[in-house]
């Protein structure tokens, strides 16, 4: 192969997009991995802050209904705020195990 012959690599336009695909993805991959490594660090005080306050909130409406007999008691929006907090863990979890590396 002389040189008149040879592909020409400066002006290709494959080579332009798959170098441009490559830093997009690295890229990518680097910023996934910061927004996993800060909610990894955030996860137990997440963890205990919304597990605890499903918890209380269950356990205050339930003893609020039933033992007081708290008749102006918003039950179902205690229920539905405790049961929001648990929905929001699982998310925060199915939000970790899509951004795993």
């Amino acid at each position: 192969m002389d040189a008149t012959n040879a592909p020409s690599t400066t002006h290709d336009p494959f080579l332009r997009a798959s170098a441009g695909q490559g830093t997009a993805s690295v890229a990518l991959k680097a910023i996934r991995l910061t927004i996993f490594a800060i909610l990894a660090v955030f996860e137990p005080i997440i963890r205990v802050a919304l597990s605890l306050s499903a918890l209380v909130g269950v356990s205050l409406a339930v003893f609020n209904r039933y033992v007081v007999y708290a008749p102006h008691f918003p039950f179902w929006l205690v229920i539905g705020i405790s049961t929001g907090c648990a929905v929001g863990l699982a998310m925060y979890y199915k939000l970790m195990r899509f951004l795993t590396p």
